[in-house]
């Protein structure tokens, strides 16, 4: 990874530009041109035509089946969901 040394050039106070020294400016154009050059695909996840069973995708990944769906709950506070099943309840009804 290169260090960047910017100048940070500011308008009324609030940051409007930032200057690079020549060299650095160079190196990172060159970072640039080479990643537009590469075709990038995560490998944990395979190319569109690759066609990944479930299993292979599930290795790559590093997941594992759900053996406790309360592991799936988020956090917060029970007191956060008073009243959401008569709301959702009256949703369905107006429907």
């Amino acid at each position: 990874m290169i260090e960047l040394h910017p100048e940070i050039l500011r308008k009324d106070g609030r940051p409007q530009f930032a200057v690079l020294p020549y060299e650095e400016f160079l190196q990172l154009q060159g970072i640039l041109a080479r990643m537009a050059e590469k075709k990038f695909e995560d490998p944990r996840y395979g190319g569109f035509w690759d066609n990944l069973t479930a299993e292979e995708l599930a290795r790559r990944q590093g997941v594992k089946p759900v053996e406790d769906v309360s592991s799936l709950y988020g956090g917060g506070d029970p007191a956060d969901w008073v009243g959401f099943d008569e709301a959702l309840e009256e949703s369905r009804e107006r429907k």
